[in-house]
């Protein structure tokens, strides 16, 4: 007797995403002049050596500044990131 397996095709596999049917997307903000001094005064050594902060960093510059009381670490973490690339991509250029 021959045993029919079922092909994977059949098998329907749901994706999670983590987010409830009523979660809304946030709205970007734009960094103020004075989030982005602050940023620059505090994680200057690691944009200078073109390197992502590490959380510890980004929380030190988060507690020591007032004006980035309302980001999260990873949100300035993001900026440095992205300030970084954009940097690398100007030098490319040239």
């Amino acid at each position: 007797m021959e045993r029919q397996r079922s092909s994977p095709s059949c098998a329907v596999k749901q994706k999670r995403t983590g987010h409830s049917s009523q979660h809304h997307p946030q709205k970007k903000r734009p960094w103020s002049k004075e989030e982005v001094s602050a940023v620059h005064k505090h994680l200057s050594q690691c944009i200078i050596m073109n390197r992502v902060p590490q959380k510890h960093e980004v929380e030190r510059a988060l507690a020591a500044e007032p004006a980035l009381r309302k980001r999260k670490w990873k949100d300035v973490k993001y900026f440095v990131y992205n300030l970084l690339n954009k940097k690398r991509k100007a030098n490319k250029h040239m």
